[in-house]
């Protein structure tokens, strides 16, 4: 379980870094206003996304199975 957590974790990390990206870019080229707002909220949906997978991750009991 622990190992769909880091690919999830990686995966929304992929994501916020190419919206903010694009955020900074439409910044820079003057976007449009709703665009940019829409940028922006998925983004903070990315982060609260980020904080919900690390608590899980965190509170997953570690494989200490004896091979």
């Amino acid at each position: 379980m622990k190992t769909l957590f880091v690919i999830l974790f990686l995966a929304d990390t992929g994501l916020l870094v190419c919206l903010s990206y694009l955020f900074l870019q439409m910044l820079d080229m003057n976007g449009k206003l709703w665009l940019i707002i829409l940028d922006f909220a998925g983004m903070m949906t990315s982060i609260i996304v980020l904080a919900f997978l690390l608590s899980n991750y965190i509170r997953q009991p570690s494989d200490n199975r004896p091979n």
